[in-house]
């Protein structure tokens, strides 16, 4: 039986086993097994000894570690620290104009006239209308509209004097297309300087 089975069943059975130091005479040779003496682990939870210094691996391993990194270092940047690229610059705003332009149907002309207030008053329409009857014209119904820009707040789109310029030549042409009159009356330089004239180069523009 092997020796370790034997000494198994004995110790389940309660039975001590001893081994004797040396060969007895007459007695039955005994098996001797060697016993390596080893560290005893430590138990788990155990405080573990503070490393105090790197070995010497350590030591030279992190020595060649720092040179290589100096090395990369010296050869990407000559060892300078690389500065943030600076940031972006914003475009500066885009002025945005206001004005006001009231549009006047009368005597089968659209008479328009740059407004300094935020709206008509009764005094232009009443020089109108006096214009109106003095040039013998067709005195009828004035029709009486108002064109502001800019015509809404929203800056992610464009509010410069080209968009001012274009929006307002739509509102004229569809006034006088819709008034189905004979020319345009610019009352003032104002109107004239806002509007992009060659748009209108077919209608006949008194000033």
């Amino acid at each position: 039986m092997h020796e370790l089975k034997r000494r198994s069943y004995l110790d389940s059975m309660g039975i001590d086993s001893y081994i004797s130091r040396g060969q007895l005479p007459g007695a039955a040779p005994t098996q001797r097994l060697v016993i390596n003496r080893r560290t005893a682990v430590p138990a788990i939870g155990a405080a573990t000894p503070a490393v105090t210094g790197a070995t010497p691996t350590e030591s030279n391993a992190a020595t060649a570690f720092r040179e290589a990194a100096n090395t990369v270092q010296a050869q990407l940047g000559g060892g300078k620290t690389q500065s943030a690229p600076p940031a972006a610059e914003r475009a500066p705003a885009v002025a945005v104009p206001r004005f006001s332009i009231v549009a006047v149907i009368a005597g089968g002309f659209l008479w328009l006239e740059e407004l300094s207030a935020t709206s008509v008053s009764r005094d232009q329409v009443h020089l109108i209308r006096a214009i109106v009857k003095a040039l013998a014209l067709n005195d009828g119904e004035l029709d009486v509209s108002q064109f502001d820009w800019p015509i809404h707040s929203n800056t992610q789109l464009d509010l410069g004097e080209d968009a001012a310029r274009t929006c307002l030549g739509s509102f004229v042409q569809r006034k006088a297309d819709g008034g189905k009159c004979r020319g345009m009356i610019l009352m003032g330089s104002g109107c004239r300087e806002k509007l992009d004239m060659a748009q209108f180069e077919s209608v006949a523009c008194l000033s």
